[in-house]
């Protein structure tokens, strides 16, 4: 049986490249996810035409909770495109400024995740998970690298347990996951 990944930004510019990449090396089904109904089906429908029958579409709004819940069922993994609700990453081009800012962000590499519903620093021995990507990928030991966007899901989400942002250096294009479990599983 194939994982149901959902992809939160999935109608976005990184959100269709990361859900073409599953399709393409991977047998999971796609949940494009985001507030616009219409582009979500669009994006989906394009997809579709490559990888029939892989691809639908969800609303979801990062900001609302409830939302989030209504989307994240029946969801084995969820990786997270774009998690600031009203950014317009289409915006955004990868200008100097913008990869000093990734340095900084490289600068203060935090090992976090939220485990059991608190957030808690990790030894770097428990930072490493290792994730099937199916092929080409396989399995790739993948880094936790704490990602601040995530620290308010556990009050958009109560029953959210355990997550955490992973990071892999594949042969092919790096790739990043973000891993979640709420309470029901």
């Amino acid at each position: 049986m194939s994982a149901k990944v959902l992809v939160l930004g999935g109608y976005g510019t990184t959100g269709t490249t990361l859900s073409e990449l599953l399709l393409e090396y991977g047998d999971a089904e796609i949940v494009l996810a985001g507030r616009n109904r219409a582009k979500g089906e669009k994006a989906a429908a394009a997809l579709n035409e490559r990888f029939p029958g892989r691809a639908t579409a969800r609303v979801a709004d990062a900001a609302d909770a409830a939302s989030l819940a209504r989307a994240f069922d029946r969801i084995d993994l969820v990786a997270a495109a774009a998690l600031n609700a009203g950014a317009d990453w289409n915006a955004y081009a990868l200008e100097i400024d913008t990869i000093n800012e990734l340095a900084d962000e490289l600068k203060g590499y935090r090992v976090e995740a939220l485990r059991d519903g608190a957030w808690s620093k990790l030894a770097w021995r428990d930072a490493t998970r290792a994730f099937d990507f199916g092929p080409p990928y396989g399995s790739e030991r993948c880094a936790i690298m704490f990602m601040e966007e995530l620290r308010l899901l556990p009050e958009q989400i109560p029953s959210l347990r355990d997550c955490a942002f992973f990071s892999f250096r594949a042969s092919t294009p790096s790739s990043t996951t973000c891993s979640c479990r709420s309470a029901s599983g």
